[in-house]
């Protein structure tokens, strides 16, 4: 269910929280997020890292994986799509644009485009 905190509206929660221990735990859960979230500067491994152990990982390669990070540089873009990212969207500095974009990947991923079932990967 939406959460109201301080006025903002918060989408249902989605996507499980994945700190930089990675893809390890990732494939050990009972059931895999819909959508992975992921940014391209993170604190103990860097984001192009993770992506790409995403991608090869059979459990989480067919889940739409999504950059989301600050980073404009034309280097970071083409990178993201080769290691196949799904999107690459830059999170805008107003909050007001930042839950226009949440509410945009909400409703693309999550209500319009049509995924496979878990467990059907290839």
């Amino acid at each position: 269910m939406p959460m109201n905190t301080s006025g903002w509206t918060w989408l249902p929660m989605v996507w499980r929280l994945w700190h930089s221990s990675g893809v390890r735990e990732a494939t050990a859960m009972r059931r895999a997020p819909d959508l992975i979230l992921l940014d391209l500067n993170l604190p103990r491994m860097d984001g192009r890292e993770v992506l790409a152990q995403i991608k090869q990982d059979t459990t989480l390669k067919t889940i739409p994986t999504i950059i989301l990070t600050t980073s404009a540089a034309e280097a970071d873009i083409a990178t993201s799509y080769q290691l196949h990212a799904n999107s690459y969207l830059r999170k805008p500095v107003q909050l007001d644009e930042f839950e226009a974009l949440v509410k945009s990947i909400n409703d693309f991923w999550l209500i319009k485009v049509v995924l496979p079932e878990q467990g059907h990967s290839e």
